[in-house]
């Protein structure tokens, strides 16, 4: 198992302040490191499984190449599915944690021009947003379907140990690719199917044993993520 650190994030949002006007609010001091809203606390060691972008069918596609992410952090990337959904199956597969980070196939200088040229995601930059399971139900998990006012009784309310499960129990980070990147590239095991392949300029794996193809020596990346106090929903 490594032993050296090979990335420590999520990396600060930033672009030249030289080239193409620059962005005049990334060293605001008011802006926080990123996070997704609803996500628990959580501080986890674990070796990585790389899971494309998290859906049912590329877990179901895991577990027959043999590949079990029980026990493991799930390392997926934003697109396909709503970002709690990547979570929600993550954790009914037994993962203990989840990283979510912006491929450049997807947003990126894949798809054109970064900002503060163009549109797209330029390396440091993150997607925030909630993880809450929203099919289950939106917004405050004491009070679905209803407004969670100052004044609304505790009769309203559904108790704290009935309460349907809306929100996430493992931890979830979201990344840059910049900070995914490293530890994308540190993944043994087999190759990821080539349709899980995005635009890094390495060759994906998945990080752990499996039958798709014949796994390198070098063993799967053990990654620690850690989540602040949880916070609230946020899009």
């Amino acid at each position: 198992m490594p032993t050296a650190k090979i990335m420590s994030g999520p990396a600060p949002e930033h672009v030249d302040p030289n080239k193409f006007g620059g962005d005049p609010f990334q060293d605001d001091p008011r802006i926080l490191p990123a996070f997704n809203g609803s996500s628990p606390s959580g501080d986890v060691t674990a070796e990585v499984v790389y899971a494309n972008y998290g859906t049912l069918a590329d877990f179901q596609q895991l577990a027959k190449l043999g590949i079990s992410v029980k026990g493991k952090i799930v390392l997926v990337r934003y697109g396909e599915n709503f970002r709690g959904i990547k979570t929600y199956i993550a954790q009914q597969y037994g993962a203990v944690g989840v990283l979510i980070y912006s491929d450049p196939a997807d947003d990126g200088y894949f798809r054109g021009d970064m900002y503060p040229r163009g549109p797209y995601r330029p390396e440091t930059a993150v997607q925030r947003g909630s993880i809450q399971f929203l099919p289950i139900y939106p917004g405050d998990p004491t009070t679905p379907g209803v407004a969670s006012t100052l004044d609304l009784p505790d009769s309203k309310r559904i108790p704290v140990d009935k309460l349907q499960n809306n929100q996430p129990s493992i931890p979830t980070n979201p990344l840059s690719y910049h900070d995914a990147a490293p530890i994308l590239k540190a993944l043994g095991g087999a190759e990821s199917p080539r349709d899980w392949q995005g635009a890094l300029p390495f060759t994906y794996h998945l990080g752990a044993g499996g039958t798709h193809s014949t796994p390198p020596k070098s063993p799967s990346t053990c990654t620690s993520t850690r989540t602040s106090p949880s916070a609230p929903s946020g899009t």
